[in-house]
């Protein structure tokens, strides 16, 4: 295995790791009444729950945003604002 792999495996897999505790702290900070309560919020600010075809590009960045706080607490659902809590509110945080 040539020195180069060596390196790059292992910051790639750092970055996994990095990625799959972040993904934990998002869990844990939205994981509970409150937390639910202000990713529902986020998420209807957002543009969640409406019709995608007619939003600004600004509207859409914002809808982009919501989407990307889903992926990364790893609940990412074509569906309603409170479809998307009641599933994360069902999620336990990942063993490290």
């Amino acid at each position: 295995m040539s020195l180069d792999k060596i390196l790059h495996g292992t910051e790639n897999e750092q970055a996994k790791q990095e990625q799959i505790q972040l993904t934990a702290k998002y869990r844990i900070v939205f994981n509970s009444e409150m937390g639910a309560e202000v990713l529902n919020d986020i998420l209807r600010e957002a543009g969640h729950g409406r019709p995608i075809g007619d939003m600004s590009d600004v509207q859409r960045g914002a809808y982009d945003l919501g989407t990307t706080i889903l992926y990364k607490i790893g609940v990412y659902i074509h569906e309603t604002r409170q479809a998307v809590t009641n599933a994360l509110l069902n999620i336990q945080p990942q063993e490290e």
